[in-house]
């Protein structure tokens, strides 16, 4: 019976240099300059061990050099030079595939999936010069609708690609991959929506890409229109199991409802896809890598709204000690929602004529984007205002 495995080289440069050291060299010991791992990162040190990795299709194995013996060459210089090719996974080369249906058989259009899947196409083709595989064609009016079917030919077509030695010319050094439309949760497990209103399994995907990009960066967004469920739940419920996967980035926004997609206003596209296209344009002259630059948009806006919810808390700790009754919001643009108030002191005040009246808002406070205000009264009437965020009474 025969077999087939996909072996990979890891360190490639590096390992090539020591490789004809050794050939050079007269190096007769019985000593192992080389480590062997399976798709599961456990290393082969056996027979046995090598029978039970091709129990898993497709096999992967992985050779890595083990620094074991003295070199003619300055080792320490070359050290230093391995440390700044090995020590971080810069992304060069990865295989970005956008995926995304604007058109559903029954759930809400979204119009905005088609703008934010353009906007992912021009930063990672145009801005950052990777190849791009996107669903959507903005030529092909049909494209909008993205069916089971459709999804699973197209993913399963690159994953083909990939195991596929005489097609993957690419030599992909990572993967970005990109969903845009409605999401949800089923069981427990985080699943996309299709236009045909079928699930799909977020995990199942990123299991089939992990296979092949194993000890490589992966990078999954989901801009997801969830209707109303709570995004805490959802992304408590799911980055437990994320968390086990290494070199994985999971990006998703935790907006509720259809707002993901209108929140910029008709034509625009989503906040998230905007907020995350100007900070990767910004950066794309940085010598860091890719995942740092994707941390960066993300820690300083979780800090700033960690920071102003904190502050929060402490206003209505201070209310409560007071005897007194009211809300502190926290928001960002609580000054748009402001309307002219002709009545003072009505029983029933609406919500959005207390923004700019001094009787009712007591205290506002900025912290980066983010108004802490302060509102005393017994009653408040909210009138067409969402909220997404924080409200305490």
């Amino acid at each position: 019976m025969s077999y087939k495995a996909f072996t990979c080289f890891s360190r490639l440069k590096s390992l090539e240099e020591r490789i004809l050291e050794l050939l050079k060299g007269n190096n007769n010991d019985s000593t192992s300059h080389f480590q062997i791992f399976d798709n599961d990162e456990q290393e082969i040190t056996n027979d046995q061990q090598l029978e039970i990795a091709f129990k898993t299709q497709p096999v992967f194995l992985f050779v890595d050099f083990v620094h074991s013996f003295v070199f003619i060459y300055d080792e320490k210089k070359n050290s230093e030079d391995e440390k700044k090719r090995d020590g971080c996974h810069k992304i060069m080369n990865p295989l970005v595939l956008l995926t995304g249906a604007a058109k559903y058989d029954s759930s809400d259009y979204l119009s905005g999936v088609k703008i934010d899947l353009m906007m992912f196409q021009n930063l990672f083709e145009e801005k950052y010069g990777y190849k791009v595989y996107c669903t959507y064609d903005p030529n092909k009016p049909e494209t909008e609708s993205l069916t089971s079917n459709q999804l699973d030919v197209f993913v399963k077509n690159h994953y083909s690609n990939l195991i596929n030695t005489n097609n993957n010319k690419h030599n992909y050094d990572s993967l970005i991959f990109v969903w845009c439309g409605h999401g949800s949760t089923k069981d427990g497990e985080d699943v996309l929506i299709t236009s045909d209103d079928e699930f799909k399994i977020f995990k199942n995907i990123q299991d089939l890409f992990t296979k092949v990009f194993v000890r490589k960066s992966k990078i999954f967004i989901k801009n997801a229109c969830r209707g109303n469920e709570d995004p805490e739940r959802v992304k408590r419920g799911t980055q437990q199991w994320y968390n086990k996967e290494s070199d994985t980035l999971i990006i998703f926004p935790t907006t509720k409802n259809k707002q993901i997609y209108d929140s910029m206003g008709p034509g625009k596209g989503s906040y998230f896809t905007n907020y995350f296209y100007d900070v990767m344009t910004e950066n794309i002259s940085s010598p860091k890598p890719l995942t740092d630059i994707l941390d960066k948009s993300t820690e300083p806006e979780n800090k700033l709204w960690i920071k102003a919810n904190s502050k929060a808390h402490k206003m209505v700790s201070e209310m409560i000690n007071n005897k007194q009754q009211g809300i502190i919001v926290v928001s960002t643009n609580i000054d748009q929602l402001a309307k002219s108030n002709s009545q003072i002191y009505q029983q029933n005040i609406h919500f959005s004529m207390m923004i700019n009246s001094n009787e009712y808002m007591k205290q506002k406070l900025t912290i980066g984007p983010y108004s802490i205000c302060s509102f005393h009264s017994q009653n408040i009437v909210f009138v067409d205002i969402t909220i997404d965020g924080c409200v305490y009474a």
